[in-house]
């Protein structure tokens, strides 16, 4: 399975502007045929440029590559996506030498069902929210960057740009009230930011843009983690991201214990 069947992050300009956002790493990534390993080492910890590391590929190649990693830095963030629900090689060879596991939850959306099946997911307080008439999709991020308002450089937003630029993400823009930035490729899109003015319903800009991930191929639609205890902030986002439908699916992400 490839990468880029599982997620729509980490593609050459999602690292770049990783490397930006929080860099700078030293890449320690390989790519060859149906062997993928994403990994930046940065502080004695290696991770996948801030996110999990993540890998596909053979196993005897994927072993010989957290071999590698781990003789480099045995501090290693690694997500495990659970294909065909077993634990893949790095997983096993992590938690052989200690690494940590706990679950990681995200809500992801089949957008091979029918428009109207996608309709009939939703939360049945979403569905009169959802039938109002609105913007569309843009390929600029001037609506979201000004209902952002934040410090990021511009450099981060140029980079934004070029994966627009790029045909890898597009906004969704409700009137100029309500954005979000979603990234795709050929397989699957991912919810990557979102931000509405103050009293301003998302719903209808969040389901545009499932139509247009739907509408360009895409087979599945990633809202992200779902935390359900905890930072009532994130149990909220997670309970508004879950009433658009979907399945909560289950990865595993593994850390070297530091206590």
């Amino acid at each position: 399975m490839k990468l880029e069947e599982l997620t729509a992050l980490y593609s050459p300009l999602d690292i770049e502007y990783a490397q930006v956002m929080s860099g700078p790493y030293e890449d320690l990534s390989f790519h060859d045929g149906d062997t993928k390993v994403v990994a930046g080492l940065k502080d004695g910890r290696i991770s996948g440029f801030w996110r999990p590391v993540v890998a596909v590929g053979d196993d005897k190649d994927l072993k010989l590559h957290i071999e590698r990693l781990y003789d480099i830095c045995p501090n290693i963030y690694y997500m495990d996506f659970l294909i065909d629900g077993r634990l893949s090689v790095i997983s096993q060879f992590l938690l052989e030498r200690g690494h940590k596991a706990r679950p990681y939850f995200t809500q992801i959306i089949d957008l091979t069902k029918t428009e109207e099946e996608l309709h009939a997911d939703l939360r049945k307080s979403y569905k009169s929210l959802v039938n109002k008439g609105f913007g569309g999709i843009d390929t600029a991020l001037g609506v979201l960057r000004k209902l952002h308002k934040d410090t990021r450089s511009n450099e981060t937003w140029h980079i934004q740009s070029k994966i627009i630029g790029m045909q890898q993400a597009f906004i969704s823009d409700d009137e100029g009230k309500s954005a979000c930035l979603i990234y795709h490729n050929r397989y699957t899109a991912y919810y990557f930011s979102g931000v509405s003015e103050d009293g301003v319903n998302s719903h209808p800009c969040l389901w545009m843009a499932i139509l247009q991930a739907k509408a360009l191929g895409c087979k599945t639609f990633e809202m992200g983690e779902q935390v359900f205890d905890g930072d009532p902030k994130l149990v909220n986002i997670s309970k508004f991201k879950r009433g658009f439908g979907g399945k909560t699916v289950t990865r595993i992400i593994l850390e070297k214990d530091t206590k």
